[in-house]
Parts: structure tokens; sequence; C-alpha cells
């Protein structure tokens, strides 16, 4: 795949990530998710601990390679300039 392909696909998966659909659909139920989670010291067991803590760890994974999709397009921007 040569850059110019790269940078189209990007383009096409923050165009999903931007789009109002995504964000109803997706980005506020992950919201709402993260909210909900308890904080630590409200857990009463070990068990629940690490199922509140795996929750938000997965959540975290998902936003986090949002924005990494979002900062790979402005690289790939970047190397078609150069």
């Amino acid at each position: 795949m040569n850059a110019r392909e790269t940078f189209e696909e990007l383009t096409r998966a923050v165009q999903m990530i931007e789009s109002t659909e995504f964000k109803k659909y997706i980005m506020k139920p992950i919201g709402e998710e993260m909210i909900k989670c308890k904080n630590a010291y409200d857990c009463k067991t070990l068990n629940e601990l690490n199922t509140v803590k795996g929750k938000k760890i997965g959540l975290k994974i998902v936003l986090k390679l949002m924005k990494k999709i979002v900062a790979e397009r402005e690289n790939a921007h970047d190397d078609l300039d150069t």
C-alpha cells in the first residue's frame, strides 16, 4: 500500500469516527459506561475491583486506538507533503 492509499484509508476511518452516528451509537455509550464504572475505593471485593479495572482498561484502549488513527492520518498527510 502506498502513501496515498494509506492516507485515503485513514481519512475514511477518521470520517467514520467523526460521524454523527459513530458519536451517537459508539462514543456516547462508551462515555456513559466510563461514568458508571465504580471507583476502586467503592469496590467491596478484589474480584469486583478486577472486573471494574478490566472494563475501564478496555474502554480506554478503544479511545486510545481512535486517537491513534487520527494521529496516523495527520502523519500520513505530512508524508504526502514531503
